[in-house]
């Protein structure tokens, strides 16, 4: 990240997660001047923790149903491949996967309803019941079940910087608050230590501190939804590489 020099831009984007890195990106390739604002590092809060798994919401339907959450983003692996192929929103070509595959593992049994729900016509193609034949090496003396979604792992880090690449020199670290960002006529003036950033608009991606951001601004109306999230780390004795999530 750079010191800015005075500019007048389009937007300013805070948040250097996805969300902001990937407006960033396709804003510039649009032909906007654009900066992007993050307070700490690219990526380092919720971007970097969902260790870039791409995913069409079958995570959402472990009730045995379809979901508004799962269905929304069903399509979301086939869109990234586009991109991946150059035939997306933004050209990712090169971008590196950790993994084509992502699974979805039980215990024999586990499953109950389950089972049932996975093999029908709702969820044909965004989920496959694997032979043990075809499952990855690291299920090896595995007793259970196996599935392989419609998903995939990508580098994330890769991502980023891809994606903030284009124009590195427009991506600062700074944290805006109340102090250093005020309304104007014509958009929003932000001042970072020496430097004065005219903003035709200002485009909060930031997550968690879109709340905090927007009630410094005095700007009401907008619900930020935050879920509980807790993950378990695993450290196996094994040399074979795993992206799955294992149903209890």
């Amino acid at each position: 990240m750079n010191k800015p020099s005075d500019q007048r831009v389009d937007a300013a984007l805070v948040g250097g997660g996805i969300a902001g890195a990937w407006l960033y990106r396709l804003l510039s390739d649009r032909g906007y001047e654009v900066i992007l604002l993050e307070r700490d590092k690219l990526g380092c809060d919720q971007t970097l923790a969902s260790q870039g798994m791409i995913h069409g919401g079958i995570k959402y339907v472990l009730g045995g149903k379809l979901t508004g959450a799962s269905e929304a983003i069903a399509s979301m692996p086939e869109r990234w491949r586009d991109c991946l192929s150059g035939d997306g929103d933004i050209d990712l070509q090169g971008l590196p996967l950790l993994s084509d595959r992502y699974y979805m593992f039980a215990a024999s049994g586990g499953l109950g309803k389950l089972t049932g729900f996975f093999a029908s016509k709702m969820l044909r193609g965004r989920i496959e019941k694997l032979s043990r034949g075809d499952w990855p090496e690291a299920f090896e003396g595995f007793d259970g079940v196996v599935y392989a979604l419609n998903d995939f792992v990508i580098d994330t880090h890769a991502l980023l910087s891809q994606l903030t690449g284009i124009k590195p020199d427009n991506v600062f670290q700074a944290e805006l608050s109340a102090e250093n960002v005020t309304p104007a006529e014509d958009g929003f003036v932000i001042r970072l230590a020496d430097t004065t950033i005219h903003a035709g608009h200002l485009i909060s991606c930031a997550g968690n501190g879109s709340a905090g951001l927007l009630a410094a601004l005095g700007i009401s109306g907008f619900e930020v939804q935050q879920r509980p999230l807790k993950q378990v780390v695993v450290h196996a004795e094994h040399e074979a590489q795993l992206f799955a999530h294992c149903l209890t």
